[in-house]
């Protein structure tokens, strides 16, 4: 027989072999994979699972993705694929109870105006084509949820924000916020006002008109006993005098399992006292503080009594003077937080930009506490602690800036914070004067989750939406973040516990960080240079100016060097150049470093495996062959 013919129809037996494994394999094993990365960050977490095995109703899926548009980008291509393959195993969990159906928007297709009517944002890619890539879900009622557009940015919050919409729908009744505050947030004005005949009423705050848009709002007064057995969410602002009995409940509320949002203040600029017409300075001069010690101390934190938060590098500028001679300066008891002042590795502030405070309060950290305090809201590295006093009678925007002093352990100071942890109760006895409720209990049941914010006037129109009138309408520009904020934790708390502890997953993108080490080195060494051959300038300009000081008496002058001056200039030359040259044999080391690791990390990722894979399979032929010989 024809060895060559032989070898032959062995290869294309061996092609034939392994085209059909791939086929095979790609239909059975569709779906199935391990996850090795650190984290689990391609595994749904088992709280998003218990969602997906607790559906009652049908919930319907429509994946749209323009993915013959994003062929030239990569990135979105990839993401596109990713949050595909995650909608698939989503439904293999819920099985019949979830449907899936997915679409490619090509321009001027049905699919892309059943795009457009499900309100998804479609991004421009050329002057006649939109790029689609979102989801809409629809319950068995016709309830719908969007989200308009997936980010790349938000992938480590992907999974909360799929399991959320998919458990909004199968709950579609409005969340129960319970608010309790001593401000006139729903326009009634002040409690104490009212009683004494001199009502101070007004327009409810914009935000209060929201809440009552979106949820099933129970306003308590300060003087109510308890909170309503049914609370989803509670949300304290200014808790200024409000009774025992209620501290208590709250106190209970959030033992057994309550989710709770609550805003204290040293100087709630909002709160207006009640008005006495014989003294009108009574009113500007009354306490304007709101506190919870006794809980707060229970969980771990306590707000700085008395102070109030000085911020140079968040101030927001105001204008000072005269109406003639306006002066427009920082006025450092006013912030807006930005960057890092805000916490991005939380849900609920992910993705704001801007949050307007005044007259902020600063919480604190006990030393014996034993629940974990998670920064929400911080200040910069710049500020000082003043006494509320200095915030009150119309303070002097330049005075504060000329007397600033900045602390000098230069650390940011907390301001918001996430609370989480076993706790005990503030009231073993009960309410001071009152009983134990039935279903008292000593210890949470489990770990507690509450936020506290030492600022209230935060909440108020003017710090947050401009509001206008317009035939009869109100017309909102919100100018910051600060009810983005307040709804998204009131959505997030409002949710199951299994929605609650999806939270965010760790950073998708896995930095190099051998090569950023490198890359880092390496620009401290060429700083060091740089800054070298800037002192050898400084140097010689000042010796050249020495020289020039040596020049002949007043009335005579010189056009050309002196051989000392020459041999100077040339002598700083020749450093220049030498610098220079071991900057670039520098950059041209680092480059070369760089790219022999980059070739060792691709050999490893692309041609170790084949190789490895290679080896196996001649191994297992010789044995095979071995064998058969014996």
């Amino acid at each position: 027989m024809n060895k060559k013919l032989v070898g032959t129809t062995g290869l294309i037996i061996v092609a034939v072999l392994l085209l059909s494994i791939n086929m095979i394999s790609d239909v059975a094993l569709r779906g199935a994979k391990k996850d090795l990365t650190e984290g689990k960050i391609y595994t749904l977490t088992q709280g998003t699972r218990n969602i997906l095995k607790s559906l009652d109703e049908p919930i319907k899926l429509r994946f749209y993705f323009s993915e013959k548009l994003t062929n030239n980008n990569p990135g979105i291509s990839d993401y596109g694929k990713r949050v595909r393959e995650l909608l698939q195993e989503y439904q293999q969990i819920a099985g019949n109870k979830l449907s899936l159906e997915i679409f490619d928007p090509e321009p001027f297709s049905e699919a892309e105006e059943k795009a457009v009517r499900a309100g998804l944002q479609g991004v421009p890619v050329s002057l006649s084509e939109r790029m689609y890539f979102g989801l809409e879900g629809v319950n068995s009622t016709d309830g719908k949820q969007t989200i308009a557009i997936f980010q790349p940015d938000k992938e480590e919050f992907l999974e909360y924000d799929i399991t959320s919409l998919i458990y909004n729908l199968a709950h579609p009744e409005k969340k129960k916020l319970t608010i309790v505050s001593a401000l006139p947030i729903d326009g009634s004005g002040n409690e104490m006002a009212r009683m004494m005949g001199q009502d101070t009423g007004g327009d409810p705050w914009y935000i209060y008109t929201q809440l009552q848009e979106l949820y099933k709002v129970t306003k308590l007064p300060a003087t109510a006993k308890e909170l309503p057995k049914e609370t989803d969410v509670l949300l304290v602002i200014h808790p200024k005098d409000i009774s025992e009995e209620l501290k208590y409940s709250i106190d209970q509320y959030v033992l057994h399992g309550g989710k709770a949002l609550i805003f204290v203040d040293p100087l709630a600029e909002m709160d207006k006292g009640a008005p006495n017409p014989n003294n009108p300075m009574q009113a500007m001069m009354a306490p304007k503080a709101s506190d919870l010690p006794e809980l707060f101390k229970k969980w771990g934190i306590a707000l700085e009594e008395g102070k109030i938060l000085a911020d140079k590098k968040n101030a927001v500028t105001v204008t000072a003077g005269s109406q003639s001679r306006p002066d427009i300066v920082p006025f450092v008891l006013y912030q807006s937080l930005e960057g890092d002042c805000i916490d991005k590795k939380e849900y609920a502030t992910s993705q704001l930009q801007t949050i307007n405070v005044g007259m902020v309060g600063v919480l604190k950290k006990l030393d014996d506490a034993k629940t974990e305090i998670t920064p929400i809201l911080q200040s910069s590295n710049e500020t000082e602690l003043l006494e509320t006093s200095a915030g009150q009678m119309f303070p002097d925007p330049r005075k504060l800036l000329s007397e600033f002093k900045s602390d000098s352990d230069n650390k940011p100071r907390m301001i918001a914070a996430r609370i989480t942890g076993k706790v005990s109760t503030a009231y073993p006895n009960g309410p001071a004067g009152g009983a134990k409720a039935a279903n008292h209990i000593a210890e949470s049941e489990s770990p507690i989750d509450v936020v506290v914010f030492a600022d209230t006037d935060m909440l108020a129109d003017r710090f947050w939406v401009q509001v206008q009138r317009f035939f009869g309408q109100q017309l909102a520009r919100p100018i910051s973040n600060n009810a983005d904020m307040l709804v998204n934790f009131i959505d997030f708390y409002g949710g199951s516990k299994d929605l609650i502890s999806i939270r965010g997953r760790a950073k998708f993108q896995r930095p190099f960080t051998l090569i950023e080490k490198m890359e880092s080195d390496a620009r401290e060494r060429s700083s060091a240079k740089v800054k070298e051959l800037e002192e050898k300038l400084k140097n010689a300009e000042t010796k050249l100016q020495e020289l020039q000081a040596k020049k002949p008496a007043e009335g005579s002058s010189r056009l050309t060097l002196s051989s000392e001056e020459q041999a100077e200039i040339e002598k700083f030359r020749v450093e220049q150049i030498e610098t220079n040259r071991a900057l670039r044999k520098e950059q041209h080391g680092l480059r070369d470093d760089v790219e022999k690791l980059s070739m060792k990390l691709k050999f490893l990722n692309m041609g170790l495996i084949p190789i490895f894979v290679g080896v196996f399979a001649v191994g297992l032929g010789a044995f095979k062959g071995r064998r058969r010989r014996k």
